[in-house]
């Protein structure tokens, strides 16, 4: 058979992808790139597979092109003329090609492309979130000057009297869609237009003729776009910066899992990491060509809407009768003996056979995750800022989609009132025809903090010359100024609390222009940069450190088990030596408070001490371990007391590993960890755990310094030893025999001079007993 079509068959018949290997054992690199989306997409019976290709940098569009047309296939869009961001080529595919497409060396990754529904997250916030005194004297912010936008389904009123001409809708529904299709139907639907406009009030509404529904920014200027499109994140690349829109809002998501009593699929996504994900991180770190090559620092500030599925969980009884999205049909029902024919005898309603797709109608469960792990897919990236709903006495609303997400971050980062107030009140704005109504949800409370970053920036440029402040700066603002709720410290209903526009303005003008609150500076791998932040006596201290972090690639999954790329850490030493480590949440229990320790899973990590003796403090931040490609990770610090110049230190960022007890560990055979030698005598030690028997490998490679390696077994004993020239990698090898858990020490030290940079990677090769290797780019 030949070897693509025994590949498809076994993948396709397995719950698992199952993959033809090469010798050995092992999948090819080809086969290593297709992920199990695309392996379901190609099992399909179909003239050709729905894929979404990932290109590698450098690649030009017109070779992608050629390369899916050589292979037999198509473009989705007949008329693409530019990569997708994140260089993505949606396209069909014959099933036959599969294997040639991901052989081609410019290729990176090859997805099934995910068609998903897209929804408004519907279900007196100025008052509440301190907008009112901003707006008043002596702070006096409208937002004036300032440039946001949104993107909604359809198209906003902007001829409404609250907007004064400061609202543009950049589409219209007959340029954008043909007469007929879903799209043009969504987009001229009386309700998606009154969604749009309501949002649109709250951002920015004049209050004038009617005071009650001013916006959070009355004299902003805002700029909507269109969701709908297929290539809706193009719009952001390539408009968003030339608008110098600071702030984007998505009241948006994906119709994910349960809907009442309609089973939607794609439940894996809640909380997940997928190619969009990746896309939108790119976006929020960088200013993109349309080769989507960084140009430059980014400009806006993405905020997603948390989602409206915290109580969404499907049928409550017996059979669970219920629908599928997916094909518009109902009659489905839950077995109840394990048979898959006994639904008919349970309920009438229960259907037999197979629907329209092959699938039977008498089904196993479909999971139920709420409320926990119920955050929108978009609103799961890490560069975006999502926002829950809470009502007006900022309480969380029952529907409002919490973390945490896949890999444990905390989401929503922030919550903003959206649901029902006094008298069961919902939040009043603009309505299309200038009318006034109200609605409730995410989309509700994410215009709130979209407004108020506005004010932000207003406040911002009147101590910067004019300079809007980079977005990572304003996410960290945004956090530290909010007012704890829940769980002690940040948790995954209300994230780092409620929104506070005074809190965060006032921390602004503090800072004064001169970085005595927020520093924005870069960390190399194994440096730390330490500040000292004079505290006074009794008062809540509040570190927060935020950093844009690099998209994931996705290698070998299509979701990302984790996604953290480069790791910051920040803590903070008191006058008296001791030091307080940021919160860290778990998300085996996600209803516990949180904890502190080493953060090895957020980008924001937030440090508090509740009654901090007056003094002088260090905040240090050590860059723990950082891509290659970006030698230098910019983060924004943020504190409520004064901050004073920093310092670089040689920090290892092991330690205390100067001994083989507190020995570094490594989690992973071929992981880069990146360390450094600080001085002549700093010798560091680094354990891993072996579980199956064969060769057992470390591989260090040195900069300008260098090393003395020693590779150690359980009992000791040197198994080999090496000395590492400056600028060049050397391997030390032994062999691990029967099974059984064993430990390994590697011991390093310089060799001589230690150079200015000192630092130097560790790369461990052995094999593995079971488990499974994590998809993040190292």
């Amino acid at each position: 058979m030949h070897r693509t079509a025994a590949f498809l068959l076994l993948a396709a018949s397995a719950a698992l992808p199952s993959f033809a290997s090469s010798p050995g054992g092992k999948p090819s690199l080809a086969e290593k790139k297709v992920h199990r989306s695309a392996i379901e997409a190609a099992s399909v019976p179909a003239l050709a597979a729905p894929l979404t290709i990932v290109f590698r940098d450098g690649v030009e569009f017109e070779e992608a092109r050629a390369l899916v047309h050589g292979a037999g296939g198509s473009l989705d869009d007949v008329l693409q003329t530019r990569f997708r961001v994140g260089r993505r080529i949606a396209a069909r595919i014959p099933a036959g090609a599969l294997i040639d497409i991901a052989s081609d060396e410019r290729v990176r990754q090859v997805h099934g492309t995910r068609k998903l529904r897209v929804e408004l997250h519907n279900a007196r916030s100025a008052l509440l979130s301190g907008v009112d005194v901003v707006q008043a004297a002596p702070y006096g912010l409208t937002g004036e000057g300032v440039a946001v936008s949104f993107m909604e389904l359809a198209p906003a009123d902007a001829s409404h009297q609250e907007f004064q001409g400061r609202l543009q809708v950049r589409f219209t529904c007959e340029e954008l869609f043909p007469a007929g299709s879903d799209e043009r139907s969504l987009c001229e639907n009386a309700d998606n237009k009154y969604h749009a406009t309501h949002v649109a009030g709250t951002i920015a509404a004049a209050g004038s003729p009617r005071s009650d529904v001013k916006g959070m920014a009355p004299k902003a200027t805002v700029h909507q776009f269109n969701s709908l499109m297929d290539d809706f994140l193009e719009s952001k690349r390539d408009v968003l910066p030339g608008l110098k829109s600071v702030a984007d809002n998505n009241s948006w998501g994906y119709v994910l899992g349960w809907r009442d009593t309609t089973w939607h699929g794609n439940d894996d996504l809640l909380g997940g990491y997928f190619y969009e994900n990746a896309a939108l991180d790119l976006l929020a770190r960088c200013t993109l060509d349309q080769d989507d090559d960084c140009t430059g620092p980014p400009v806006t500030l993405l905020i997603h809407s948390a989602g409206n599925t915290a109580s969404q969980r499907g049928p409550a009884a017996a059979p669970f009768h219920h629908s599928h999205g997916d094909t518009d049909e109902s009659g489905y029902c839950y077995t109840a003996d394990g048979s898959g024919n006994d639904c008919t005898s349970l309920n009438s309603q229960c259907r037999s056979g197979n629907d329209s797709k092959g699938r039977p109608y008498c089904e196993n469960a479909h999971p139920a995750h709420a409320p926990w792990r119920t955050i929108g897919v978009t609103a799961s990236s890490k560069n975006t800022l999502a926002v829950g709903a809470t009502d007006e006495n900022r309480v969380i609303a029952s529907y409002s989609s919490r973390g945490p997400t896949v890999d444990g971050r905390v989401k929503p980062e922030l919550v903003a009132r959206g649901g029902l107030g006094a008298f069961n009140r919902q939040v009043v704005s603009t309505t299309p025809g200038n009318g006034y109504g109200g609605s409730q949800g995410t989309s509700m409370a994410t215009p709130v903090v979209t407004g108020i970053s506005a004010l932000l920036t207003e406040q911002w440029r009147k101590l910067h010359a004019g300079v809007s402040p980079h977005p990572s700066v304003l996410k960290a603002l945004l956090i530290a100024g909010a007012s704890d709720l829940g769980n002690p410290g940040p948790d995954y209903t209300y994230g780092f609390g409620f929104v506070d526009a005074k809190s965060s303005a006032d921390l602004i003008i503090a800072d004064n222009g001169n970085g005595e609150r927020v520093k924005f500076s870069t960390v190399k791998n194994g440096e730390s940069i330490e500040f000292p932040v004079t505290a006074t006596a009794g008062q809540k201290l509040r570190v927060v450190l935020n950093w844009a972090d690099p998209e994931v690639l996705l290698l070998g999954d299509e979701l990302a088990e984790e996604t953290l790329v480069n790791d910051l850490d920040v803590k903070l030493i008191d006058p008296a030596g001791s030091t307080a480590l940021p919160y860290v949440l778990d998300r085996n229990t996600p209803e516990a408070a949180a904890t502190r320790g080493v953060n090895v899973v957020d980008n924001t990590e937030m440090l508090e001490i509740d009654q901090a003796s007056g003094g002088t403090y260090r905040v240090v931040v050590t860059g723990r371990r950082i891509d290659p490609a970006t030698p230098a990770q910019e983060f924004a610090l943020v504190a409520n007391a004064a901050i004073g110049a920093g310092a670089i230190q040689c920090v290892d960022i092991g330690e205390p590993n100067n001994s083989a007890d507190a020995a570094y560990v490594i989690a992973s055979p071929n992981r880069v960890e990146r360390s450094r030698a600080c001085t002549a005598g700093d010798v560091d030690f680094f354990r891993f755990f072996v579980n199956a028997a064969g060769n057992v490998s470390a591989s260090v490679t040195a900069s300008d310094t260098p090393l003395n390696v020693a590779l150690f077994g359980a009992s000791g004993a040197v198994l080999a030893e090496a000395q590492v020239a400056a600028n060049t990698t050397r391997t030390v090898t032994a062999f691990k025999g029967g099974s059984g858990n064993e430990t390994f020490v590697l011991r390093i030290e310089p060799a001589g001079t230690v150079g200015p940079d000192g630092t130097y990677s560790v790369s461990t090769s052995y094999n593995v007993q079971g488990g499974r290797r994590r998809s993040v780019r190292r």
